[in-house]
């Protein structure tokens, strides 16, 4: 998922929340490089979290009302 990051002067950056398959595991820094080669620049995560699961609706669907939340929260 992609979510919007406080930045300073510019009032967002990019950030991503990612869910990776069970047992795998990568860094975070490998998961930007690998974005570096595919997206723009300015598409590009500044960061990304790994979580266990991302939150969803009852229907399944992404709950960015979460993602957001933390965000404000922390």
């Amino acid at each position: 998922a992609v979510v919007g990051l406080p930045h300073r002067i510019m009032g967002e950056e990019v950030g991503a929340v990612v869910q990776l398959k069970p047992g795998l595991q990568v860094a975070e820094a490998d998961l930007i490089a690998h974005a570096a080669r595919l997206l723009s620049p300015y598409k590009v995560p500044k960061s990304i979290e790994l979580v266990d699961a991302l939150p969803r609706s009852e229907a399944g669907k992404l709950n960015r009302a979460v993602f957001v939340a933390e965000r404000d929260a922390g």
